[in-house]
């Protein structure tokens, strides 16, 4: 049996049949396309899906989908761990598209089967209508396990696609930059077919029939997918990098009555290059060897810097900073109980002795906290943003012509379409136009680029509120206060306006938020620093979820019938900037531990 590339890498197999590169391209563009489609068409439409077909209220509906939301983008940050870290990225993804191609048939079913979901009910028109019957206790059962199932597998093979495509040209960073760039390119066009063409189903034919398409993309990716193995490129999971981030917590909990030395040879310093379990003290002093010979850019400036936590190659040694978070130094204090054997300088104890190295990538996390928790606020005003447009689309006039009507999942596609424009501009056009009008011939920082999108999310969520408060002006003129479910006589293609403000604003902040995760990270996780997008959203969906429901007990800005609320008081809240302590400032580089080093 012939295999193409063992795990860790290794040679192709005879004849060249088999090996890693181009030709893995089509199975995984495939897989990519069909998985994206199917996940695209199942989330765009899942607020009216539960408002007309489960009798669910409006604003449940959106904070469900809320989560929903959170889950796939949380599942997608946990999944990248496991995949890095135990199982690899092919049986990950696997395991996923088998998952939530299991959630696409239950979703099938749910639409098809009428014991599955509550009887029908017509919108009311009145408030002394009867309410409809809402999902008994199983009916939400076989719901929520659809929900489940489809979330941990399109969050699990989202990403993790890309990663295992990446994997494929190891040895070329240039095909790995075309290969992102279609990969990308893939993933905003199947996301755009889900939000139009599948959205248009499901409202126009059928749910059955666009959950059914929905499903056979997923199958076909999923078969696709399998069918490339015996010519991809297996990479060895490494472990976990965060099990030695925990082992510096317990350690310095372990040792915290301990006092501080001031000597580095008293210091644990581990390095790959030693072996699992291997012991290097560090010098008693610090020699000419721990001289600043790299530098990198200072994403704050834009300037080049050099770093102190950086050491030439071979120097096997690492630095601690004792002025800024001294308890966690005691982590890699060394004590006599730690050595079991003199002679190869192993440790008894993991867990009571951590990497100089460990520590000083904890100490960087938590730098870089203040700067993420600002994201997070981000990612709330977006999240209350795609929920609260598609109810107010219900509610507005949505023909475009005497024989179409735009499906109200569909508008959310625009921020896709806006980004994709503002990212292909940028480079060539708004960046050159910038620097002439300013006169700066430097590009932007990460920093910066979030900042801009900082402001431009305020400015959509402005016009979201202007445009909410004609809406419910016109409520008030046309004397439809008293009805409920009401169309008001007004364009929703209004909306569009504010989706491509933020979508605008996204092409700033996301990239800039990768770009600065990826070069402020410590080395250890580069792997997952991207990755850490996809958390900010995730707890910015599940946030928004917990606001929705603090609005809607404390106010009455959010009933059931956004007629009779206030949405555009919601917005003028998210208007408000979060405050901003210069969070840049937290990413200073520590000092040695010995002071200057000469």
């Amino acid at each position: 049996m012939k295999l193409c590339f063992l795990y860790g890498g290794g040679a192709a197999a005879e004849g060249g049949s088999c090996r890693s590169g181009w030709i893995t391209f089509p199975f995984i563009a495939v897989s990519a396309m069909g998985l994206g489609l199917a996940g695209s068409g199942w989330l765009a439409n899942q607020i009216v899906y539960l408002i007309q077909e489960f009798n669910i209220k409006s604003i449940d509906a959106a904070q469900i989908w809320n989560v929903l939301m959170g889950s796939t983008y949380l599942f997608s940050v946990i999944v990248a761990i496991i995949a890095d870290s135990y199982m690899g990225n092919f049986s990950v993804i696997y395991i996923s598209s088998l998952l939530s191609l299991l959630g696409m048939v239950l979703y099938m079913l749910t639409a098809t089967l009428d014991s599955l979901r509550p009887k029908h009910c017509e919108p009311t028109t009145t408030k002394t209508s009867a309410p409809c019957e809402g999902p008994s206790r199983a009916q939400f059962a076989v719901l929520y396990t659809a929900i489940a199932l489809t979330s941990i597998g399109f969050g699990g093979s989202r990403f993790t696609i890309a990663t295992m495509g990446a994997d494929q040209f190891e040895h070329s960073t240039k095909d790995q930059a075309l290969f992102f760039n279609w990969f990308f390119f893939i993933y905003y066009l199947s996301s755009t077919i889900g939000f139009t063409v599948i959205v248009y189903v499901e409202d126009n034919v059928s749910w059955g029939v666009g959950f059914g398409l929905c499903m056979a993309a997923n199958l076909v990716g999923a078969v696709f997918f399998v069918l490339g193995r015996k010519c991809y490129r297996f990479v060895k999971p490494k472990g976990s990098p965060f099990a030695g981030l925990a082992r510096v917590v317990v350690a310095a909990c372990v040792k915290r009555k301990m006092v501080l030395s001031t000597e580095s040879k008293d210091y644990y310093n581990f390095h790959e290059e030693f072996g699992e379990g291997s012991l290097e003290p560090m010098r008693a002093t610090l020699t000419s060897r721990f001289r600043v010979t790299a530098a990198r850019r200072d994403w704050r400036t834009g300037d080049e810097v050099a770093d102190v936590l950086m050491a030439p190659k071979s120097c096997s040694h690492a630095v601690v900073a004792p002025q800024e978070n001294l308890f966690l130094n005691r982590a890699a204090l060394m004590t006599e109980t730690d050595i079991i054997s003199e002679v190869d300088r192993s440790v008894s104890n993991h867990w009571r002795l951590a990497t100089v190295q460990h520590v000083e990538d904890l100490k960087i996390l938590i730098k870089i906290f203040p700067l993420w928790t600002t994201n997070i606020s981000l990612s709330i005003s977006i999240g209350f943003m795609n929920s609260l447009v598609v109810l107010q689309a219900l509610t507005m006039n949505r023909r475009i012509s005497p024989n179409f009507k735009v499906p109200a999942g569909t508008l959310l596609v625009f921020t896709f379409i806006s980004s994709a424009i503002a990212l292909s501009l940028f480079d060539h056009f708004l960046l050159p136009l910038a620097q002439r009008i300013i006169i700066i011939n430097k590009t932007p920082t990460p920093l910066q680029r979030i900042g801009f999108g900082h402001v431009m999310n305020i400015i959509g969520m402005a016009i979201s509120a202007l445009i909410e408060s004609r809406r419910l002006s016109i409520v008030r003129s046309q004397h439809v206060v008293g009805q409920s479910i009401s169309v008001v006589p007004m364009s929703a293609l209004w909306l569009l306006v504010p989706l491509g403000v933020i979508g605008f604003g996204e092409a700033f902040h996301f990239p800039g938020q990768v770009a600065l995760y990826y070069h402020e990270f410590p080395r250890s996780l580069r792997s997952t620093a991207t990755a850490m997008s996809s958390l900010v959203i995730a707890l910015g969906f599940y946030l928004s979820t917990v606001a929705l429901d603090m609005v809607r007990k404390i106010t009455k800005w959010l009933p059931n019938d956004i007629n009779h609320g206030r949405v555009d008081k919601v917005f003028w809240v998210l208007v408000v900037p979060q405050p901003q302590d210069r969070p840049d400032a937290a990413l200073q580089a520590p000092q040695p531990l010995l002071g200057h080093v000469p």
